[in-house]
């Protein structure tokens, strides 16, 4: 073996692993030449050496180029020396350590069609109703997945709320807070029938007599309820609740938030923009288009340019090495950071993988990354206000 690691394995790997290495992923004609198993089960014209038999040996007679056809290395033949080195190991009987490599993924172009067929990217489809043993509990056909589910396990739905535990429940789902005591108890009353409710009050077409719970026929119930969820959705409380579950994807914080921690003074404003757009129901494809293009869309009063310019925020949010002394690199930094938000927040993908390589588990290469770094690169986050 010494003859060989002194000798051979430096000429082969100085000679050969360029094109013949699968620790390089290389194998040109299938032929690696970095462990044992490589020269024995050779490329595609079978062995490439005949241990002990130099002159049978495909490889020898390829570097000596007596193989037509088969001349290596293809920029000439090697020194007469290197040619004896390699004769008298094949000639010795090609004694070899090396174990074969782990098998090297081979760069490939990326599969998009078969990453089509994962199952988080299939659309969403109308599931049928299922069949209940009791279809007269509930009211809407979602509740019927939800008793059907109960009666696969041989379980039953717990009995109806009381009015006061039915009011804590909207009041906590929808803005996180508890109803006063006079809130609860005005909403007994009026639960209860013991007062009657303004002539005002809503019945949606959509849900003609049928109850929303299961007192039917109890229509001042049903629209006490519709009230009391119209009056909390137009509430601050709802948008301050279910807004922070998108300003948490959003990363929203009032400082920068690493080592160096300067203040973003005027961070609040995105949030409060957060919190309005929840209260006011702005449609969400609005919602999106406002914080990720709101300085390209169009607007009728200066009112609607400023909000449309706050929601931006989106993109200026997160950490960031405000130190960095590479300004390119800096601004790329912030970009990753961008297209890293978006796609956890939008897409729920991590398209930063992307960065460096085509990603590894989904369906995104790199090119693509870098299509999308060219748009956001176009947008100045950062804005250096040195030398005036």
């Amino acid at each position: 073996m010494a003859y060989f690691e002194s000798k051979v394995r430096p000429l082969l790997a100085h000679r050969c692993y360029e094109c013949h290495s699968q620790g390089k992923g290389k194998s040109k004609g299938n032929l690696t030449l970095d462990s044992r198993d490589g020269w024995q089960r050779g490329g595609d014209t079978g062995p490439a050496i005949v241990a002990g038999r130099p002159d049978e040996s495909l490889l020898i007679r390829a570097v000596e180029h007596s193989e037509p056809g088969y001349e290596m290395p293809p920029s000439g033949k090697l020194p007469e020396s290197e040619l004896q080195v390699l004769r008298e190991w094949v000639r010795r009987g090609a004694p070899d350590p090396r174990m074969a490599a782990a098998a090297v993924s081979r760069p490939q172009e990326m599969d998009i069609e078969s990453g089509r067929q994962f199952w988080s990217f299939q659309p969403i489809v109308d599931l049928p109703t299922p069949l209940v043993n009791d279809p007269e509990w509930g009211v809407r056909e979602l509740d019927r997945f939800v008793l059907a589910k109960l009666e696969s396990a041989t379980l039953v739905p717990n009995s109806d709320n009381d009015a006061a535990r039915f009011l804590r429940r909207l009041y906590y789902d929808l803005t996180g807070l508890p109803p006063t005591s006079d809130e609860v108890r005005a909403f007994v009353e009026l639960w209860n029938g013991n007062s009657s409710l303004p002539d005002a009050i809503p019945t949606p077409e959509d849900q003609g007599d049928r109850p929303l719970l299961n007192d039917r026929g109890d229509r001042a119930r049903q629209s006490l309820i519709e009230r009391t969820v119209d009056r909390l959705l137009a509430t601050r409380q709802f948008g301050e609740k279910w807004g922070r579950h998108w300003l948490d994807l959003a990363r929203y914080a009032d400082s920068n938030g690493s080592s160096f921690n300067p203040p973003y003074p005027n961070a609040w404003r995105y949030r409060n923009w957060v919190i309005e757009a929840h209260k006011r129901d702005l449609p969400f494809e609005r919602f999106i288009a406002k914080q990720i293009a709101g300085d390209l869309l169009p607007y009728e009063t200066q009112q609607e340019r400023d909000e449309n310019l706050i929601a931006t925020g989106y993109l200026m949010l997160g950490s960031k090495v405000l130190g960095q002394f590479d300004k390119e690199l800096l601004t790329m930094d912030v970009v990753d950071e961008q297209i890293d938000t978006l796609g956890k927040s939008l897409l729920g993908l991590t398209l930063g993988c992307a960065r460096c390589h085509d990603h590894k588990f989904d369906p995104v290469p790199q090119r693509d990354y870098y299509a999308l770094a060219g748009i956001f690169t176009s947008t100045v986050t950062l804005q250096d206000r040195l030398g005036g």
